[in-house]
């Protein structure tokens, strides 16, 4: 199932530490890596704020499925999975990556914003693929991500089997089974 591809494939961006597990202290990484990906110095407010971000994350999304602090890749995809009956919890997510993302605080999502969000949450993504994937994300092709357009591609990421939706290039492209 495309779907459960795409959640592990999800699951491997957010374990920032590569241990196997999801946890309060990957997204404490996730912030710190978005925070130096925007040129913010380690200890300042501005990094603070990207860490407390990601933690908001965790705490919204995950730390309610986490058995002593973490949570595994089966439980991140059964949690995930049982997203797609509860997608306003997706809506919160997608406001929180948000603030995040939108740094210039615009209301809108430029390239470069969406590129040092992806080195939070995709370190390993090459620069041209986080290119091509804000170009598909960017419905209407006018150089920014808004609000909608990001809730849009995140509720599709964690809830799509389609194998065509937009929102498949939330964290990069995804191989399509053939």
């Amino acid at each position: 199932m495309f779907l459960e591809q795409k959640i592990r494939a999800g699951f491997a961006h957010l374990d920032a530490d590569g241990d196997g597990f999801l946890t309060e202290d990957d997204h404490i990484l996730m912030g710190q890596r978005s925070a130096a990906a925007l040129g913010y110095a380690a200890g300042s407010r501005s990094e603070q704020f990207m860490i407390d971000s990601y933690l908001r994350v965790w705490r919204i999304v995950h730390q309610s499925h986490a058995i002593e602090g973490k949570v595994s890749a089966e439980e991140f995809l059964a949690a995930m999975l049982a997203l797609r009956a509860n997608p306003a919890v997706l809506t919160d997510l997608a406001n929180a990556l948000f603030s995040i993302a939108d740094r210039s605080g615009n209301g809108r999502i430029d390239l470069g914003e969406y590129l040092a969000f992806l080195q939070g949450q995709a370190p390993n993504l090459p620069e041209a693929e986080g290119i091509e994937a804000f170009s598909h994300l960017d419905r209407d092709s006018d150089g920014h991500l808004t609000r909608e357009e990001l809730a849009r591609a995140v509720v599709e990421y964690w809830t799509s089997d389609n194998l065509t939706a937009t929102g498949n290039w939330l964290l990069g492209h995804i191989p399509v089974p053939s």
